[in-house]
C-alpha cells in the first residue's frame, strides 16, 4: 500500500504538476542529488569535503555547486535539512543507478519501519488491533503522501516515530537508547524546528503533567505560561518573534512569487511580483527597469542581511537570478511584523488555517478536496471518540496524551504563524497529524463501538 501511495505521489508531481517530469520539490532535490553523485566522479574530494560539511566556504560551494540551489538556500552545514536530503540521495544513486522508483522505494520503507516500530508500542495501549492501528499510523493521508516522498518528511517521520517509542516505551537500556539517538539524529537533520518542539513539549510530560494529574488542562496552562516567562527573563523573546516574523516574511515572498536580479556573487535585488511591469524582459534573462521601483538588497545566503532600497535609473539593464510565479494556493494572513501580540492575536486565524483549511471553495488544485476531507474525518473522528467512545486512561497515558496533544497544537501554531500557503500548510503540519491520529488510537474504547453497533449484548 506504501508503494501505491508513493506511486501516486510520483504520479501527483509528474504528470499533474510537472506536465511529464517531476517537479517541485522533489524534482529538484532528485536533479541536485545527482548533480552531487556526479561531484563524486569528477572531484571525490569536494563531495567528502561537502557531505561531511569540512568545506563550506560560499565561493567554493558556488564554484563547484552552482546548480544545487537547495544546497545555496542557507550557510549551515550539517543541521541543513536540505543538504542532507541531497546528501542521502546521492548515496542512493549507488544502488539505484538513477532510477527514481528506488529513491521512492527506500524512502518509503523507512518510513514504514519506524511506523510498524511505533504501532508495536501504541498496540499495548490501545484497544484496537495491531492491524488496525498500524493501518491507521501508515495511511493517515497526509502522513502516507508525504511520508512516501523523497524530500524530509519520510525521514522526519521515521525520526518521530522512533523517538516517541524511546520515550515513551518500557523498554531495555539498548532497545531505548538506540531509539533516542537515531530518533533525535533524524529529525534533528530533516526538520530541527520539529525536533525543537517535541523536546519543549517532553518538559510538559516529565514536569508539568504531574502537577495536578486530574487536571491537565490546567497543567497546559501552567506550562504555556512558565514558558513565556522563561522566554522573557532569558532575553530570547524578541529575537524569537523576529525569526518567526522573519520566517512569515520569507514564505510571503515565495507565495507572492518575485524577480531575483543579479548584483554580485553574494547580493541580488527582490522585487515583488507585482512589480514585474516595471520591466521588460529580453529572452527571460535579462530585466530593463522601465519606470523607478521599490526593492529590497538581500544577501544569497543570509536571509537576515536585507535592506530596501529603490531602483530609479530607468534603461538599467539586470541579469535575472530568478522569477517565481505566485504560489496557487496562497492567502492571507495577518502580517506579524515583529509583534508578540499580534502572534498571541493570530492564534484562532492560525488554528483556522491549520486545522479546517483549505475548504473546497479554497484557490488550489482538487487535491485540496483531499486534504479537507482529512482534516473534517480527523477532528471530527476525535470530536466523536472523545464524547462517544473514549476509554478510561491510566495517569500515564493521560500524560501522554495531554503531551501530544500540546505537540500538536505547537505544531499547527508555529506552520500557521509562518506559512500563508495552503499547500505548504498540508506537508509542514503532517508531524502534527501523526500526533492527533496516536491520540485517537489511545483514547478510543473498541468495546464502546461494539455495544453501540450492536455486536454485543448490554
Amino acid at each position: 500500500m506504501k508503494l501505491l501511495v508513493a506511486l501516486f505521489f510520483l504520479y501527483v508531481y509528474t504528470y499533474h504538476y510537472g506536465g511529464g517530469e517531476l517537479t517541485a520539490d522533489a524534482g529538484r532535490f532528485f536533479q541536485e542529488s545527482q548533480v552531487f553523485y556526479n561531484l563524486l566522479w569528477e572531484h571525490p574530494d569536494m563531495y567528502f569535503k561537502f557531505f561531511f560539511g569540512i568545506e563550506n566556504d560560499p565561493r567554493i560551494v558556488d564554484a563547484f555547486m552552482d546548480e544545487l540551489g537547495h544546497w545555496n538556500t542557507s550557510s549551515h552545514t550539517l543541521s541543513n535539512d536540505s543538504r542532507n536530503v541531497i546528501r542521502i540521495n546521492s548515496l542512493l544513486f549507488f544502488i539505484s543507478n538513477g532510477k527514481i522508483l528506488v529513491h521512492f522505494l527506500v524512502f518509503s520503507l523507512i518510513s514504514f519501519l519506524a511506523t510498524i516500530d511505533l504501532a508495536l508500542f501504541i498496540r499495548k495501549w490501545s484497544t484496537l488491533s495491531f492491524p488496525v492501528v498500524l493501518a491507521v499510523l501508515a495511511l493517515l493521508p497526509s502522513v502516507a503522501f508525504w511520508g512516501s516522498s523523497i524530500i524530509k518528511e519520510p525521514l522526519l517521520l521515521a525520526g518521530l516515530c522512533i523517538l516517541i517509542r524511546g520515550v515513551f516505551d518500557d523498554l531495555s537500556f539498548k532497545g531505548k537508547w538506540w531509539r533516542l539517538l537515531l530518533g533525535l539524529a533524524l529529525m534533528l537533520m530533516f526538520k530541527p524546528y520539529i525536533l525543537a518542539i517535541f523536546l519543549v513539549v517532553l518538559l510538559f510530560y516529565f514536569v508539568f503533567s504531574r502537577l495536578v494529574p486530574k487536571l491537565q488542562l490546567v497543567n497546559v496552562v501552567v506550562f504555556f505560561i512558565f514558558g513565556a516567562l522563561i522566554t522573557q527573563w532569558s532575553g530570547k523573546l524578541d529575537s524569537a518573534v523576529s525569526l518567526v516574523s522573519r520566517q512569515q516574511q520569507d514564505f510571503m515572498n515565495v507565495r507572492d512569487g518575485g524577480l531575483y536580479l543579479e548584483i554580485d556573487d553574494d547580493y541580488y535585488y527582490y522585487v515583488y511580483f507585482s512589480n514585474r511591469d516595471k520591466f521588460q524582459f529580453l529572452d527571460g534573462h535579462i530585466a530593463v527597469l522601465k519606470e523607478p521601483t521599490g526593492a529590497y538588497i538581500a544577501h544569497k545566503r543570509n536571509y537576515n542581511d536585507r535592506k530596501t532600497v529603490s531602483l530609479t535609473n530607468v534603461g538599467e539593464v539586470y541579469p535575472v537570478h530568478l522569477s517565481m510565479t505566485q504560489a496557487g494556493s496562497g492567502i492571507d494572513v495577518t502580517r506579524i511584523d515583529n509583534s508578540l501580540w499580534t502572534m498571541i492575536k493570530m492564534i484562532p486565524e492560525v488554528l483556522y488555517n491549520t486545522t479546517i483549511r483549505p475548504l473546497p471553495n479554497d484557490k488550489g488544485s482538487w487535491l485540496k478536496y483531499l486534504a479537507f476531507i482529512e482534516n473534517i474525518l480527523l477532528f471530527l473522528g476525535l470530536i466523536l471518540i472523545t464524547l462517544f467512545t473514549r476509554r478510561k486512561l491510566n495517569k500515564r497515558i493521560k500524560r501522554m496524551v495531554w503531551t501530544l496533544i500540546v505537540f500538536a497544537f505547537l505544531v499547527f501554531v508555529v506552520v500557521g504563524w509562518t506559512t500563508p500557503v495552503l499547500g505548504a500548510i498540508v506537508r509542514y503540519k503532517v508531524p502534527g497529524v501523526l500526533a492527533l491520529g496516536i491520540v485517537g488510537l489511545l483514547l478510543i474504547d473498541f468495546y464502546k463501538i461494539q455495544k453501540i453497533l450492536g455486536l454485543v449484548k448490554k
